[in-house]
């Protein structure tokens, strides 16, 4: 399973379906209703195994500069080790 984090809402589903995987549940942290939605976790997580068709659950919040920061810093540190 490729990383999601970080990624908006409408582009994580794109590649969801796109690798013969389904939507599963998307669970909304904060009211995203003026902000673009970016993904901050979803499961299974990176590198685990996932056959075709299985749901991919997303968990969601709206786009703040705050929080772009420190998925950026995450995913950094991820690529470090």
């Amino acid at each position: 399973m490729p990383s999601l984090v970080g990624m908006e809402l409408s582009i994580a589903r794109f590649n969801i379906l796109g690798s013969n995987l389904e939507i599963g549940l998307v669970t909304v942290l904060e009211d995203t209703t003026d902000k673009k939605s970016i993904v901050i976790r979803h499961e299974p997580e990176v590198e685990e195994k996932i056959s075709i068709g299985e749901p991919v659950d997303l968990w969601i919040a709206p786009e703040t500069d705050s929080l772009k920061a420190a998925l950026e810093d995450l995913l950094s540190e991820n690529r470090e080790e």
